[in-house]
């Protein structure tokens, strides 16, 4: 059982297999989430990961939905109704920016999240995100209904955080000014 959910991607400017192990890359946005409280986001953030085998800093996907990393408690991946949805779309969404270079590494320090680009427009990078997002929570509805053989309305509580989430990034993107 991991205690973060996260994806690793390499940067900067080609996609390549990155060096990070699973170990590294949860520790990484372990200690990015420790050190950077102020900035951690309940969804997700890039950090910047130093990885055996790599002379560069590595951009890493972390999702932090229903962590509890201060305490070090690892929670189930179902420990709620669409947790794993929500990990899922959250680790899409900071991916989007890892693969769009929207963040950067350099400069940038080892176990901190990723400073967005100098001069960037971080509205117009979110607004882009937050609509893939919305489109995977939309997409992820129907594995709520494949959870209808849990016992009480489990199935119904996973559609209901999931419109939920779809609600409150609709509401984030029509603040935002790209």
């Amino acid at each position: 059982m991991t205690l973060l959910a996260f994806l690793v991607v390499a940067a900067p400017a080609r996609a390549q297999d990155s060096s990070c192990s699973r170990d590294e890359a949860e520790e990484c946005c372990r200690s990015a989430y420790i050190n950077d409280k102020s900035r951690a986001e309940i969804g997700g953030r890039v950090a910047c990961c130093e990885c055996e085998g790599s002379d560069s800093l590595t951009m890493v996907a972390c999702s932090y939905w229903g962590r509890n990393l201060e305490e070090g408690g690892e929670i189930k991946s179902d420990a709620w109704p669409g947790q794993a949805i929500f990990e899922s779309c959250a680790l899409k969404h900071e991916q989007g920016h890892i693969k769009a270079l929207d963040a950067s590494c350099d400069p940038g320090a080892p176990g901190h999240f990723a400073p967005w680009r100098p001069l960037a427009n971080p509205d117009k990078f979110e607004a882009r995100e937050y609509k893939l997002e919305i489109s995977c929570f939309k997409d992820s509805l129907k594995e709520c209904e494949a959870l209808g053989s849990k016992k009480g309305d489990y199935h119904a509580l996973c559609a209901r955080n999931v419109n939920h989430r779809v609600q409150q990034l609709e509401q984030a993107l029509s603040r935002l000014k790209p």
